[in-house]
């Protein structure tokens, strides 16, 4: 949906098993204990767009973090939109995402 909003959860590491919100319906791929988010919007395709500045920084090397996307759709702004599918409890996320930051 263009302009929807979303956010974005980044953890250091995968989903070890335990999923808080599998009562929303969704899957977490990555780890609950250690997620920081993004907040951003989807653009007049309807595709999120997430912008990160990732820092100048030597120590980054050689890790990997784990992302992954979530969005929540009011009833409201579901009604007549084409390509838009209702999704149960109002709340979808995306695959994870592996980031892996080498040199």
């Amino acid at each position: 949906y263009p302009g929807a909003r979303g956010r974005v959860a980044a953890s250091t590491a995968q989903n070890s098993g335990y999923n808080p919100w599998a009562i929303l319906g969704v899957t977490l791929n990555i780890e609950w204990g250690n997620l920081g988010f993004i907040e951003g919007t989807a653009n007049a395709s309807g595709f999120g767009y997430f912008p990160v500045d990732i820092p100048n920084n030597p120590s980054l090397a050689g890790q990997t973090w784990y992302a992954q996307s979530f969005w929540c759709w009011l009833p409201g702004l579901m009604c007549g939109v084409p390509g838009c599918v209702q999704v149960p409890n109002g709340v979808s996320s995306s695959w994870g995402l592996r980031i892996p930051f080498i040199l």
